[in-house]
């Protein structure tokens, strides 16, 4: 209720404002004065304020004889690139990495990747294995880095061939059993020495007229090595005796030969 009389209160003020003010005569308004003439800018020429750089742009101004300027940037000037710089030397494997800057404010300008270099390749021959070393195929090396395809062979071994033992004699070198290789001159080879006689000495026997006889000389208990010569008989030293004829009384013998 109350709000609806305080909205009927400020219909009713503005209806009275109203025919007050339309009662009041209005005040002449004065005429307004003339505008000045428009002022039409001459600039004159352009004159550069800073030069363009590759880095910054420049500026350009003008200005009228009423002292208004107009300025205008300038477009920043071109790189000038150097020589190409080397950031990461290629390798045999990997890329490689180089740029250039330009020679007044060293801004880096172009880049480029440099190719893999390929490995350098030695070639080496084959080497086959011996018994005792080892070999490989033949295999390429790089002479730049530690590139490799060489493959070790492992060594063959001795190819062993058995031999018996020989027990040494008097007179002639032995061996113990011992082994060859097929392939190679390897052996396990030790020579016994000869053992020489085991001596056993004999007095000597003078010949006699029917026996025979020997120097001194020596035998072997192990073999049948002797220094034995025979001496031969001597035979009979004969000493002739002539017959006796017997007689009567006494005995006779016919002629015969007695040994001195």
């Amino acid at each position: 209720m109350k709000r609806t009389l305080r909205i009927i209160g400020i219909i009713a003020g503005a209806f009275l404002l109203t025919a007050l003010f339309s009662c009041v005569r209005p005040t002449p308004t004065p005429p307004e004065p003339p505008e000045p003439p428009v002022h039409e800018h001459d600039f004159g020429a352009w004159t550069v304020a800073r030069e363009p750089s590759c880095s910054a742009r420049g500026l350009r101004e003008r200005a009228c004889a009423c002292g208004e300027k107009q300025s205008e940037e300038l477009a920043m000037t071109a790189h000038t690139a150097g020589q190409w710089q080397t950031e990461t030397t290629p390798t045999c494997t990997t890329k490689g990495q180089q740029y250039r800057e330009c020679t007044v404010c060293h801004t880096r300008v172009e880049e480029q990747s440099l190719p893999a270099l390929g490995h350098d390749e030695i070639v080496h021959a084959a080497q086959a294995p011996t018994c005792t070393a080892n070999g490989w195929a033949a295999y390429v090396t790089c002479a730049r880095c530690d590139y490799s395809t060489y493959e070790e062979i492992p060594a063959l071994g001795h190819d062993e061939i058995v031999h018996a033992a020989q027990a040494p004699t008097c007179t002639t070198i032995g061996w113990a059993a011992y082994a060859t290789c097929s392939r190679c001159d390897y052996t396990t080879y030790e020579e016994l020495p000869a053992l020489g006689h085991d001596e056993i000495a004999h007095a000597a026997q003078a010949p006699t007229c029917t026996a025979i006889g020997w120097a001194a000389y020596v035998t072997c208990s192990r073999c049948d090595y002797t220094t034995y010569e025979e001496l031969p008989a001597l035979g009979h030293d004969e000493i002739a005796h002539a017959a006796q004829a017997p007689t009567c009384t006494t005995i006779g013998w016919a002629a015969y030969a007695t040994c001195s």
